[in-house]
């Protein structure tokens, strides 16, 4: 399966992430290292997603260290998965990332519990 590829500023674009916060995610290992195709870096749906399920996590107030923590637990298919699942909510007082999906799914976050 070809997977459409983007160079930084298609990714911006897209995404609404400044090119900036790209490669700052990039450099702080919450967002994967991007594909090199001859001297530009390529980037793919799965960055994009990433990239949408990075920003669900921030408007939920989840703190980027732990962002990060996530996203390095999951894979591909459990970023798409997780697009998919219902709101997330960051409960600070308590630590943890719920999520108003049904029970079966435990959403964004059971994977940091």
């Amino acid at each position: 399966m070809n997977k459409e590829i983007f160079l930084i500023h298609e990714l911006a674009r897209r995404s609404g992430a400044t090119i900036r916060t790209i490669r700052y995610y990039t450099d702080e290992g919450i967002l994967p290292q991007p594909l090199m195709q001859g001297k530009y870096a390529a980037y793919t749906e799965d960055h994009l997603n990433r990239l949408e399920l990075i920003r669900q996590m921030k408007d939920a107030f989840l703190p980027l260290k732990r962002i990060k923590e996530v996203m390095a637990s999951l894979s591909d298919e459990d970023v798409l998965r997780q697009l998919n699942e219902k709101t997330i909510t960051y409960q600070p007082g308590e630590g943890v990332i719920r999520s108003n999906a049904p029970e079966e799914h435990p959403g964004a976050l059971g994977y940091i519990n």
